[in-house]
């Protein structure tokens, strides 16, 4: 509704008859566009400033249209839009299926409304439409059940596997999978990750243990469960795993150089100007000046640590144990991790390997791994690097990696240790130290205890 006056600039809200109209526009200082709400009375329009309030002349009396059906939809799915048409539809203001609201309206004029069907427990119901008039709200319908809800229902072509692992994406294929609104095994909720009609994928959940549960779909606001499994042993390895983890050097500004085994995060060197994360790192990466790419356990970063950058600069300026103390680094300065690189030529470190290599390690443990925690391969390397440019691809040594290598490494703070398969080695030999220093990476998978 239109109404006209005189300086409308500052109004900032409007009522008719004592109740609240939503104020549309201001359009200028002579003209506003208000809405007539539903349950508005007879009586003055009013405008308000923040100071100041207006009223009009004259008393605006309402008119209150009767609406009335002539078709009615007889049946719908959940969410499929159904249309009722008649009279004065557009004075409706909400729409139950039984005692549930539909709460999509997606079109509303005088002749035709336009509804998502809502979820409803029972199957047939009866619609109320709700409407004002002079005594207040009001409401009409059907009697008698008249409209029935189709439900479909998720299917899964297919089953779940027996058995499966913390953390592992299960995809399942099927018809409305849409619907899936939560997924369980026994009672901890799963991670949804991608949801569409023919396409469920979920993350396996963790699990206070290894145990075998009961896997179930739920949907229609919980209401209703579809089974995925019975029966399915979810394994807790007592390892973490993070495959193809990605290090640069220390100039390298598209990824880190700092290793969070824990997490198996990639960070870079501006983590350690938050201390508490300091501790969290297990070693750091960087090119020597005979371009080799080498990991060093913190403790072992005191003279280099100015050459790593943060924000393209470096943020460090002692390089003395106890000038980087001073300046806030010790939890990182004070790490203490130790490598080792394994050799197929020793048989005990190549049984090692060889688990790593094949998938096959799914516990560090000195109960099912004890040649790591009983002396018998011992990780005392303060540096591990690869080959130097000077030195032949094949080179094999005790401190020197490659691709296929396997790398023990301890952190001596956490009393942890971790296993690195080296998978690439990306150090441009040729080019100048700038770009190597830069550019330079590799990609692995990473085993740490659990």
């Amino acid at each position: 509704m239109t109404v006209t006056g005189e300086n409308f600039r500052d109004v900032l809200s409007a009522s008719i008859g004592g109740v609240d109209a939503p104020l549309r526009y201001i359009i200028s200082q002579q003209t506003a566009v208000i809405v007539v709400p539903g349950g508005a009375k007879n009586g003055k329009i009013a405008f308000k400033t923040k100071e100041k309030e207006a009223q009009s002349e004259a008393n605006f009396t309402m008119v209150y249209p009767q609406p009335s059906l002539t078709t009615t939809p007889t049946s719908g799915k959940v969410d499929e839009e159904v249309e009722f048409r008649g009279s004065n539809l557009d004075v409706v203001q909400k729409i139950y299926f039984k005692d549930v609201e539909a709460t999509v309206i997606s079109y509303k004029s005088e002749k035709e409304l336009v509804v998502k069907v809502p979820f409803v427990s029972d199957d047939r119901v009866d619609i109320r439409l709700t409407y004002f008039n002079e005594q207040g709200e009001q409401s009409m319908g059907t009697t008698g059940n008249a409209f029935e809800i189709l439900k479909t229902r998720p299917t899964i072509s297919g089953t779940l596997p027996n058995k499966l692992t913390e953390g592992e994406t299960v995809t399942l294929n099927g018809e409305n999978l849409n619907l899936i609104e939560k997924i369980t095994f026994g009672e901890v909720e799963a991670t949804i990750s991608r949801k569409e009609a023919t396409i469920l994928s979920f993350r396996v959940p963790t699990l206070p243990e290894t145990s075998t549960v009961k896997v179930t779909a739920y949907y229609y606001e919980e209401t209703a469960t579809l089974t995925l499994s019975e029966a399915c042993e979810v394994f807790i390895p007592k390892v973490f795993f993070y495959p193809n983890l990605m290090q640069g050097s220390h100039r390298n500004a598209e990824f880190g150089n700092m290793l969070n085994a824990t997490a198996g995060q990639v960070l870079p060197a501006c983590v350690l100007k938050d201390q508490p994360a300091q501790s969290l790192i297990d070693f750091a990466s960087v090119v020597n000046s005979n371009y080799d790419f080498a990991l060093n356990g913190p403790h072992n970063t005191v003279n280099g640590i100015r050459n790593y950058w943060c924000e393209g600069k470096s943020f460090i300026t002692s390089n003395t144990l106890d000038g980087l103390i001073a300046e806030g680094y010790g939890d990182f300065m004070t790490t203490k991790t130790l490598f080792l690189v394994l050799l197929r030529s020793n048989e005990v470190q190549a049984e090692i390997i060889n688990k790593v290599v094949n998938g096959q390690l799914d516990e560090l443990s000195p109960e099912t791994t004890p040649t790591l925690f009983n002396g018998t391969i011992v990780a005392d390397k303060n540096s591990v690097r690869s080959r130097r440019s000077t030195e032949a691809e094949d080179t094999e040594a005790d401190n020197i990696y490659k691709v296929g290598s396997v790398i023990l490494f301890k952190n001596e703070k956490k009393n942890k240790i971790g296993l690195l398969y080296i998978k690439e080695v990306n150090v441009a030999y040729g080019q100048p130290k700038t770009h190597i220093d830069a550019n330079s990476s590799i990609v692995f998978d990473v085993y740490y205890q659990r």
